[in-house]
């Protein structure tokens, strides 16, 4: 599955998802979410015939195998607080 996940692998992902000691939302730079990505085991190229900051990670055969795109340049949108829900557009 993963390579060796850093201590600042795990601090990321626990900043992305409030685990651990992390409650509170960290800043996470883009060049460390990309590295913590690729040492859990996702491949991350170019985002599908885009170019520039759109990258697409994807994920182990073992993990499913599946994509998600994702824009560097354009900040994510707040996630939804625990127990409420996403609405889409």
């Amino acid at each position: 599955m993963a390579s060796k996940l850093t201590k600042r692998d795990v601090q990321v992902f626990e900043s992305l998802f409030r685990l651990g000691r992390a409650r509170k939302r960290q800043k996470v730079r883009w060049e460390e979410f990309v590295l913590a990505m690729t040492h859990f085991g996702f491949a991350c190229g170019t985002g599908g015939g885009h170019s520039g900051s759109v990258r697409t990670f994807t994920s182990p055969a073992s993990m499913g195998g599946t994509t998600v795109t994702l824009d560097e340049s354009k900040p994510m949108p707040q996630p939804p607080r625990p127990g409420k829900t996403c609405q889409t557009t």
